[in-house]
């Protein structure tokens, strides 16, 4: 038990900055409130030089001080304190990658000039057939993009959690965005008890209808007739999960509209699945 604890603790560490080494000694010394570099070595089964360059890189960060004496002792600092360290040291990593974003694009940009490549967009349809697989959080942003650049119409279908992922990264403020401009949202899912806060207010947005849809009903979107992102596989529940298919297709984006329209006859206006769902609570 005790182990598995650890193990798990680790993990969360790495995640926090640290590397595993890093992180066992940190532990190590949470355990035992102090300790020397050898006792850290031997109740960690970690060999004494990794355990040395890993204190020394805990005192930086500042979340391991050190008590002078005759052996030198290592005091863990508390794990509040710690996390604010590490939380702290994280914003900055980012915060200078944004500052480094324009730079780095730019240079990443002069480099596929002189390898050759295009200096048109990768999504500038240039009259020819494409079909693209994506990935976790790059689907979501192909979404997002194609939102933006909608010129007339957006029909999705998407699964119960997305719609709570949608929430999260803004889908909706987009697509508002785009009805002051006249474009059409039509919008079907499945509306239950964990998303109905997202569909009351989704509602006020898009035309939002519920239907009943079957695991097996494929989720997509199309934008203007003519772009369609098709997730494939289990739904996400965050955005670094799932794929998803990126195509200009006609022959797929019509045989998806035909199908959008007819799961949209038979679907039933949101304002009526949230009342039904808001009376059975009460």
């Amino acid at each position: 038990m005790i182990e598995r604890k650890r193990n798990e603790l680790i993990k969360n560490l790495v995640s926090f900055g640290l590397t595993p080494v890093q992180a066992q000694a940190y532990l190590t010394l949470l355990r035992f409130n102090s300790a020397t570099a050898k006792s850290i070595s031997r109740n960690s089964d970690i060999n004494r030089v990794d355990i040395y360059r890993a204190l020394r890189h805990l005192k930086k960060f500042g979340i391991v001080e050190e008590k002078l004496g005759n052996p030198t002792q290592f005091i863990a600092v508390d794990p509040d304190q710690a996390l604010e360290v590490l939380i702290a040291s994280k914003l900055r990593s980012v915060d200078h990658l944004r500052v480094s974003k324009t730079e780095t694009r730019n240079k990443l940009q002069e480099f596929k000039m002189e390898a050759g490549g295009s200096a048109l967009d990768e999504d500038v349809d240039v009259g020819e057939m494409f079909l693209r697989v994506v990935w976790g959080e790059q689907q979501f942003k192909r979404v997002q993009k194609a939102v933006l650049g909608s010129k007339r119409e957006i029909i999705t279908i998407f699964a119960p959690s997305v719609m709570i992922i949608y929430d999260q990264i803004g889908i909706p403020e987009l697509e508002a965005e785009r009805r002051r401009d006249n474009v059409r949202v039509r919008a079907l899912t499945n509306i239950n008890p964990e998303n109905l806060d997202q569909a009351s207010l989704y509602s006020k947005i898009v035309e939002l209808r519920h239907n009943d849809l079957p695991p097996s009903q494929l989720r997509y979107t199309i934008v203007d007739g003519e772009k369609l992102i098709l997730p494939v596989g289990e739904p996400p529940f965050n955005v670094n999960e799932g794929t998803a298919l990126w195509t200009n297709s006609k022959i797929l984006i019509a045989a998806l509209k035909a199908d959008f329209e007819a799961l949209w006859e038979d679907s039933i206006p949101a304002k009526e699945r949230i009342q039904l769902l808001l009376a059975t609570q009460h």
